[in-house]
């Protein structure tokens, strides 16, 4: 075999062993679930009454209300004067009838907003974002205040270079 032709198959063999995945098959990694979510960041408090404050409605995808009505929260934004003036992402989660529950979920270091969407009358799914590819799914259960569930996310993967998959005719 000429050295050139040696040189082009060991190449297209190493280019091919190296070849980027299939961006269809690229996917999201998830840690193992966890009861207590992120000790130095999370924190829950049970507050003495309900917040008296009037919800922010006119934003069409602000929907501070649980499906039935029954339950709230609120957005809140203070300053950690603990850690250096950093800002804290608190969420204020209540009932509005029936049996009274208020918490307030406090966030510490995240990028950006926690995204927030109610499951049903008692389960709220968030969404804290640490960085530009790692987040944490939570989900907080009104009535006990505490998460059923937590687990990191890490969306590195979905950032890879990748090729589309060959279209069919």
């Amino acid at each position: 075999m000429r050295p050139f032709a040696f040189a082009l198959a060991l190449l297209t063999l190493a280019s091919s062993a190296h070849a980027a995945p299939r961006c269809d098959s690229l996917s999201v990694v998830y840690s193992a679930p966890r009861l207590v979510p992120l000790a130095d960041h999370v924190s829950i408090k049970r507050l003495a009454a309900r917040p008296v404050r009037e919800l922010d409605d006119s934003d069409p995808e602000y929907r501070p209300r649980s499906p039935q009505q029954t339950a709230a929260f609120h957005r809140l934004l203070t300053i950690d004067t603990k850690h250096g003036g950093a800002p804290v992402n608190a969420i204020e989660v209540y009932t509005t009838q029936g049996p009274k529950y208020a918490w307030r979920l406090d966030f510490n270091g995240l990028k950006d907003n926690v995204e927030i969407q109610w499951l049903n009358e008692d389960l709220l799914f968030l969404r804290a974002w640490w960085g530009r590819i790692v987040s944490t799914d939570l989900l907080f259960e009104v009535s006990s205040g505490r998460f059923l569930y937590a687990r990191e996310a890490n969306h590195g993967r979905m950032m890879e270079p990748c090729e589309e998959a060959p279209q069919s005719k």
